[in-house]
């Protein structure tokens, strides 16, 4: 990944559940999960599921959000993928999930 990237990732702000949770109370403000459907079906905290190699094409349906929380297993992919469609839907605040829900996860 270049520096520029990599920038650019951590310029995502990242929230934690609790957070997201408040967010989410807002109107306007979707939660994405850009895992595989076979581990959001698995386990999931709710939101649509658009795996991050469809992000693009789903992008259309996503501009009437004003703010996108993406989550995924560790945090790494949603902050990838909050970065793409933070270039893709200029008008639009997009926000990671801490951690991910590795740590939300029942043991």
């Amino acid at each position: 990944m270049s520096d520029s990237s990599e920038n650019l990732l951590s310029s995502i702000p990242q929230l934690s559940w609790p957070e997201v949770q408040e967010k989410l109370k807002q109107p306007g403000v979707a939660l994405i999960d850009v895992r595989t459907e076979e581990k959001h079906q698995h386990f999931n905290i709710g939101g649509k599921n658009i795996p991050i190699d469809q992000l693009e094409s789903h992008s259309p349906e996503l501009e009437s959000y004003n703010e996108l929380i993406f989550y995924c297993t560790s945090g790494n992919k949603s902050t990838r993928a909050a970065g793409l469609a933070e270039s893709l839907l200029p008008g639009v605040k997009v926000y990671s999930l801490l951690n991910g829900v590795s740590s939300l996860k029942p043991e």
